[in-house]
């Protein structure tokens, strides 16, 4: 999987269904990313999918400890790609369905 994060760029749903099957221990969150964007990667933020909000939408994986799994957080970042591992600290779990920009 390290091998091709890359491509899961801006693909946040894919890259955690892909974790979830290789066998990942957690379940799949969706939210939003309420942390700094960086424009290093020039990836286009206006099209990415907001909330109501204006906060882009993300899915992560969630362990039962609470410690959060990401395969695209560096997307965010703008740094190379890596699996983040730890706090939920810039993460805000959906409690309703999130309404999309």
């Amino acid at each position: 999987m390290l091998l091709h994060l890359r491509d899961y760029a801006g693909c946040c749903d894919e890259a955690v269904e892909a974790l979830l099957a290789d066998g990942v221990d957690g379940w799949r969150c969706d939210g939003v990313w309420m942390g700094k964007i960086a424009t290093s990667w020039g990836m286009q933020h206006s099209s990415w999918r907001k909330d109501a909000a204006g906060l882009p939408v993300h899915v992560w994986i969630e362990k039962l400890d609470g410690t959060v799994v990401d395969p695209t957080r560096w997307v965010f970042e703008g740094v190379w790609p890596y699996i983040y591992e730890g706090p939920p600290d810039y993460y805000g779990r959906a409690v309703l369905p999130i309404e999309v920009k």
